[in-house]
């Protein structure tokens, strides 16, 4: 299965590299593939420091005809056929439209905007216990809130300090960092692993902007970026592991960087703790998808948690059938519980729905010159599946179906664009000159 998948996305890669419509497919299959060539590897380097809280004594199982790599090679493959799907559509990548979509202070400010709301519906979600807690998951806000913005609340304010970092405005950047540290400051507070979203998205911003410009200057400040953000990086980790088990809070924030098995700075062999701790993290979704296939609930749970809506609405259970029984607190991973519930072709044909219908958002946004959609689209499918190896279908679920109903919110952001003079929004079919211009004449 492993080289069926990476023979259908080179083949995409070759062909398709440059259809916009192809996009979401391909670099999903990418992420899927390497994940299963490398995570059973990860995990089991990393497994002995407990740092995701699958047991130590689960191992994964290592080389391509393993159980865990058949399934995101299933998953791959799927993906990748999406792409293939939508490849009549004639939109093609074009970067520079997009840079300048970014470099325009309408967007950030639009992004900032939902950003900060979304903060705020956060932070009546978590109550005003988010100031000081004694208790890991201690909420006394509104239920309905919190389930609605504790994931995509967070999400949104990752993509926002993204979009504003390549303003071209020196106070839309600071303003974009200034939201974006707050966020980041609360949510590692209260030991949500998204916090880690803010510190990657600042490495991942830092090197776009350095291959953009790449001066002698400008590459050895980001070298040093690098390190520190990389240092923060893991400290951010430590701190959401350790705050799950002492008293938090963002007033002691402070407190909690302060704690012994944070690394220091300057201390290289300090950071191999942390280090294990994120790599397993994000690896026991390896072995956890082997788990996930063999104790799969039920189909009609699957499919109910395929929603948007917030479950306390729904009257959803999250929390019997999708527990890695006996270890209760470990939640099953989407990919193994479809794969499990459905078998291969369920899995494949699930992520080639999803990629499709991503690539043809995506299309249609770029057909009307909306060319920061693409990129929203592209970032939602990435978190959809970086939530489909971590999560169970309550949380995978939320973020994918957005993802599948991707045409129709492309004609939403198309129709609220119309109140916002976004660039490229208002551009006609003809040669480019925009409405108000062809007015004139």
């Amino acid at each position: 299965m492993i080289i069926a998948s990476a023979a259908v996305l080179l083949a995409g890669f070759v062909l398709l590299r440059r259809h916009t419509a192809a996009l979401p497919g391909l670099i999903l299959a990418t992420f899927f593939l390497v994940f299963g060539l490398t995570g059973a590897s990860m995990w089991n380097w990393s497994r002995d420091v407990n740092g995701a809280g699958l047991p130590a004594e689960i191992v994964a199982g290592e080389g391509i005809s393993s159980a865990g790599a058949t399934i995101f090679a299933t998953a791959a493959l799927g993906a990748a056929l999406g792409s293939f799907v939508v490849a009549g559509l004639r939109e093609r990548v074009s970067f520079a439209r997009l840079r300048d979509s970014l470099a325009g202070g309408s967007i950030a400010a639009l992004a900032q905007v939902v950003s900060g709301i979304s903060l705020m519906l956060w932070m009546v979600g978590q109550g005003p216990s988010f100031l000081r807690r004694d208790v890991y998951l201690q909420t006394d806000g509104s239920a309905f809130l919190l389930t609605a913005a504790s994931l995509l609340g967070p999400l949104i304010g990752i993509a926002a300090f993204v979009i504003s970092a390549f303003g071209k405005s020196r106070p839309t950047r600071l303003a974009g960092l200034i939201l974006a540290i707050t966020w980041w400051a609360l949510t590692v507070s209260v030991g949500t692993r998204l916090a880690v979203g803010f510190t990657l998205a600042a490495l991942v911003v830092a090197g776009i902007r350095v291959a953009l410009r790449p001066t002698l200057a400008r590459v050895s400040f980001s070298l040093v970026g690098v390190a520190v953000l990389a240092y923060v990086n893991l400290a951010t980790f430590a701190v959401t592991l350790i705050a799950r088990g002492s008293p938090h809070g963002l007033l002691r924030i402070g407190s909690l960087f302060r704690n012994a098995a944070v690394p220091a700075p300057f201390g290289l062999e300090s950071w191999v703790m942390p280090l294990k701790w994120f790599v397993s993290s994000v690896s026991s979704a390896f072995p956890l998808t082997e788990q996930s296939a063999l104790n799969a609930p039920p189909r009609w749970v699957l499919i109910a948690n395929v929603n948007p809506l917030p479950s306390s609405l729904l009257n959803i259970d999250a929390f019997s059938h999708e527990r890695l029984w006996p270890y209760f607190w470990v939640p099953l991973g989407f990919i193994g519980e479809v794969f499990g519930a459905f078998g291969p072709v369920g899995l494949a044909a699930l992520f080639a729905l999803v990629t499709a219908s991503a690539g043809l958002g995506a299309a249609l946004l770029q057909r009307r010159n909306l060319d920061v959609g693409v990129l929203l689209v592209l970032t939602i499918t990435v978190a959809a599946g970086f939530l489909s190896i971590q999560y169970p279908s309550r949380s995978a679920g939320r973020v994918i179906s957005f993802v599948m109903f991707g045409p129709i919110l492309a004609l939403i952001l198309l129709w609220i664009s119309r109140f916002f003079r976004l660039p490229n929004s208002e551009r006609s079919r003809h040669g480019g000159i925009r409405r108000t211009q062809r007015s004139l004449h």
